[in-house]
């Protein structure tokens, strides 16, 4: 009952703890895209921290499931209370809360009506150098209307001579396309890969899942198949005696899982990806059951 309770809150624990600091980081980089060089504003949204929480639940769960699966290894007491509790936690994860964070998600942004429109972004300030189509535009004067007055430096010859400035006088300007409010802050927060690359993974299969869940109870079955090899990882934790080896070996098979759907979500791969998962999982919690058993014979 002590190992049941003390899985159960660490769970618990860690998600809201991991919940709450990945929904700030999403609403400040959410809120930084917003910004405007030179204007004043400032990071607290709810409407942001809100969609934060929706789109970190279902990373922070699952990555407490893996913390729970390597503590596992850490201390393998009480084997058929924690992995009975693990295994229940995963189920939990994958059949209820994630949908129900995907239903929250959708009632929320349905009643928030909220988006990032043109007109609901700052316009950009006067006396900054920013790049446009073709070259940079200096703008010395912002209108209500957002037109703008300033020069214009061609840049790439669009006006027929390469290196003209030309003034211009209460008009609007084609700035480089962008998902931030101002391009100057854009080239401030440009993410190394260490950072990107996983926030690209997360995000395609955040998305996908978030698709197939709107299909219905059978697309979300079929993608949940990738939950369940996620889950059966842990049995990867069996195949030695040595601790290190064991982490690893959880890693290792959590990673090559992710690969693999990744790939196939991106349409990349041209695999029945559901019937290998559900491959994958029996052979790990074949591994994790049938190992042990060898390694007890052994011992004898």
């Amino acid at each position: 009952m002590k190992t049941f309770l003390s899985i159960l809150c660490y769970f618990i624990l860690g998600s809201v703890a991991g919940t709450v600091a990945a929904s700030s980081i999403y609403m400040i980089f959410c809120s930084l895209m917003t910004f405007t060089a030179g204007v004043q504003q400032g990071f607290f949204s709810s409407y942001f921290f809100i969609n934060g929480v929706f789109i970190s639940v279902p990373l922070i769960i699952s990555a407490a499931l893996v913390s729970i699966a390597l503590f596992g290894i850490r201390r393998p007491s009480n084997p058929v209370v924690r992995n009975t509790t693990y295994i229940s936690l995963g189920l939990l994860t994958w059949l209820v809360l994630i949908p129900l964070d995907f239903e929250l998600k959708e009632k929320y942004n349905l009643k928030a009506g909220y988006s990032l429109s043109e007109t609901e972004q700052p316009a950009p300030s006067q006396g900054y150098f920013r790049p446009a189509k073709g070259g940079s535009v200096y703008i010395s004067r912002i209108m209500d209307d957002r037109a703008a007055d300033g020069i214009f430096i061609d840049i790439e010859g669009i006006s027929g001579k390469q290196g003209a400035v030309i003034p211009f006088s209460n008009e609007n300007i084609d700035y480089e396309d962008s998902g931030y409010a101002d391009v100057l802050i854009e080239d401030s927060l440009k993410m190394s890969p260490l950072v990107s690359i996983p926030c690209t993974v997360y995000m395609t299969l955040f998305g996908r899942a978030e698709s197939e869940w709107n299909k219905g109870i059978t697309g979300w079955l079929l993608f949940a198949t990738f939950g369940l090899a996620l889950i059966s990882a842990a049995g990867a934790g069996r195949i030695s005696s040595w601790k290190l080896i064991n982490v690893i070996s959880v890693l290792a098979a959590i990673t090559a899982i992710l690969i693999v759907n990744t790939y196939d979500f991106s349409e990349k791969l041209n695999v029945n990806i559901p019937v290998l998962n559900l491959c994958i999982a029996a052979v790990l919690f074949a591994s994790g059951l049938i190992i042990p058993v060898l390694k007890s014979k052994r011992q004898e």
